[in-house]
């Protein structure tokens, strides 16, 4: 016997407003508290750099029963090290010979003098691939089993596998740069409760997603249930 969990349950109308409001206040008070504290860094970073680049390293905040608050840390950027190729290369071939590898310039494969010779001494190290935006037209047409339809047989042929898409239990919002401004002050002020959010407050308007009307066999047969989403391939 199956247990339905409090979290499986869906949300009355209500109680959908309350959530849909707590995520756009929480991400308004984040987007303020993230810019206040951009500020702050970038201006304290500015008043210490004199003590970082005197040597210090880092600084510990301890409060008055001697307990430690926490701890900043000067950050410095790795030096940036750009070789002489030429100048290197004959270094180590005086002092470190065997750290000398040699490899192909890849820009000779585009050399249809250089293809062909490969193709008559060693066809073997010729892979014959898809191009990578054709396989991305290829991925719209498949349908929800992986098949393509062969253009000239009208045969459904297997070349992939799909996981079907499926809800992650995430979401995006996306706010109205518009209103963030009184968001953010409905809250600061108290003008808006987050546990008792008015019903007139809010206008929920759901877009479902729309399905295909068909039929298992139907899908079969006219190659249906076009996949949308990431492409991976076996190795």
């Amino acid at each position: 016997m199956s247990t339905i969990h409090e979290s499986d349950r869906p949300i009355d109308p209500k109680e959908m407003e309350r959530a849909v409001m707590t995520v756009a206040a929480a991400r308004r008070v984040r987007e303020a508290a993230t810019a206040q504290e951009s500020a702050i860094r970038d201006a304290t970073g500015d008043r210490l750099r004199p003590f970082a680049e005197a040597g210090l390293k880092n600084l510990t905040a301890r409060l008055p029963d001697g307990s430690d608050l926490g701890q900043l840390v000067f950050e410095w950027r790795q030096p940036v090290i750009r070789f002489d190729t030429a100048a290197v290369t004959a270094f180590v071939a005086e002092t470190a010979r065997s750290e000398l590898v040699e490899t192909v310039d890849p820009s000779v494969l585009t050399d249809p003098e250089v293809i062909a010779w490969i193709l008559e001494r060693k066809p073997s190290a010729v892979v014959t691939s898809v191009r990578e935006k054709y396989l991305d037209t290829l991925a719209s047409r498949l349908d929800g089993q992986g098949r393509l339809v062969h253009p000239d047989t009208g045969e459904c042929v297997q070349v992939a596998e799909v996981t079907p898409a499926r809800y992650s239990g995430r979401f995006r919002w996306i706010p109205n740069a518009d209103q963030s401004d009184w968001l953010l002050t409905a809250l600061t002020s108290g003008e808006l409760d987050l546990e008792e959010v008015d019903t007139d407050l809010l206008t929920l308007l759901p877009d479902w997603r729309q399905q295909k009307d068909v039929t298992s066999a139907e899908r079969e047969t006219q190659g249906l249930d076009q996949v949308d989403g990431k492409r991976t391939e076996a190795a």
